[in-house]
C-alpha cells in the first residue's frame, strides 16, 4: 500500500527545539514527482498538533476531489518552545523561521520531475509564522525553481514593510501566490506588533516603532501590500488566527487554486460572497444539490 503523505522535518529529533543542518525526510520519500505539496505549520505548534492539523486538512482536500496521494509533505520545524512564555519566546522563533527558510530552499532545489527536461511544480501552503519560513525559502531558491512554485499564505505573520525587493520581487515571480487574511485575527491584531518590536534586530526600525507607538502590520491582517505582490487576496471575514486549517471555505479555495475547482465549490464561493447567513447558505446548497440529482 503506497504512502499518502511523507514527513519532512528540520526539528532536531523528537521533542527537540534545535534546527537540523538539512531537511530530514522519510526514507521512502520520492525525489522525483510532477508535483510536491508542502504543508507548513506556524508558531507555538507542537509536532503532534501540527501532524493532526495537516492530516485533517489533507483528508478534506482529497474528499473534495484533490488527487494528492503520495505528493504531500508534512513539514515540521521547531516553532514552539515550552520553557518560556509564548510572547517572550516569539523573537527567538522568528529567527528560527528565518534560519529554516534557506534550508527548505536547499531541499526544494534538490527535487526533480520524472523527466529530466521538466521542473516539478511545488505547492507551499503555510500558516502564521510558517509563512515567514516559506517566504524566506522562496526568496532563496533559484529563479528556475521559483517560477514553478505556488505559494498559499494563511494568516501570514510577516511584516508588511518587509515586503520590499528582493523579497517582493521573489513573491511576485512565483507561478502564483494567494494570501488569506482576516481583520478579526485576535493574534495578528494586538500581539504581532508587540512581538515584532521584541524581534527587531536593527536599532533604526526598533526606535521608529517605539516612537510611533506601534509595531508593523502583519500581512495576514489586511492582506497588504495590495499591488503586485500577490496573484490573489482572500478576505476571510470573522476568521480567528486558528480557523484556517479546519475551514471548509479555505479547503474549497485551496482545491480551486490547485486546479480542482468543482461546480459546487464555485457556487459555495459565490454564496459566501453574497453575505448570506449560515442557515440560508446551507439551505441553498442542499437545494442546488437536490436539483442536480
Amino acid at each position: 500500500m503506497s504512502t499518502s503523505h511523507f514527513e519532512a522535518s528540520l526539528r532536531g529529533g523528537a521533542g527537540s527545539f534545535h534546527i537540523r543542518k538539512r531537511v530530514h525526510v522519510d526514507y521512502d520519500a520520492p525525489r522525483a514527482l510532477r508535483r510536491f505539496v508542502f504543508l507548513i505549520h506556524g508558531y507555538n505548534v507542537s509536532e503532534d498538533a501540527a501532524l493532526d492539523e495537516f492530516s485533517r486538512f489533507h483528508t478534506s482536500l482529497e474528499e473534495r476531489g484533490a488527487r494528492l496521494h503520495g505528493q504531500v509533505f508534512y513539514f515540521i520545524w521547531p516553532g514552539d518552545y515550552k520553557r518560556v512564555l509564548s510572547l517572550a519566546s516569539y523573537p527567538f522563533r522568528v529567527h528560527t523561521a528565518e534560519r529554516c527558510g534557506p534550508k527548505l530552499a536547499e531541499y526544494l532545489e534538490s527535487l526533480e520531475a520524472p523527466r529530466r527536461s521538466e521542473t516539478p511544480q511545488i505547492i507551499i501552503i503555510a500558516h502564521s509564522l510558517g509563512c515567514r519560513l516559506a517566504l524566506e525559502a522562496v526568496s532563496a531558491v533559484s529563479a528556475k525553481v521559483r517560477r514553478n512554485i505556488t505559494l498559499i499564505l494563511m494568516a501570514a505573520a510577516y511584516p508588511v514593510p518587509a515586503i520590499v525587493p528582493p523579497l517582493s520581487t521573489s513573491a511576485a515571480s512565483t507561478r502564483s501566490s494567494a494570501v488569506f487574511y482576516s481583520e478579526s485575527d485576535e493574534v495578528l491584531g494586538p500581539w504581532f506588533p508587540k512581538g515584532e518590536l521584541l524581534a527587531a534586530r536593527r536599532i533604526a526600525p526598533l526606535l521608529w516603532n517605539v516612537l510611533s507607538g506601534r509595531g508593523p502590520e502583519a500581512i495576514g491582517l489586511f492582506g497588504r501590500p495590495t499591488r503586485r505582490a500577490w496573484s490573489e487576496r482572500h478576505e476571510m471575514r470573522g476568521f480567528l488566527h486558528g480557523d484556517y486549517w479546519r475551514s471548509d471555505a479555505v479547503h474549497a479555495e485551496v482545491c480551486r487554486l490547485l486546479g480542482y475547482a468543482t461546480e459546487s465549490a464555485l457556487r459555495e464561493r459565490e454564496l459566501r460572497e453574497d453575505g448570506l447567513n449560515a442557515r440560508v447558505f446551507r439551505t441553498r446548497i442542499l437545494r442546488m444539490r437536490s436539483q442536480r440529482r
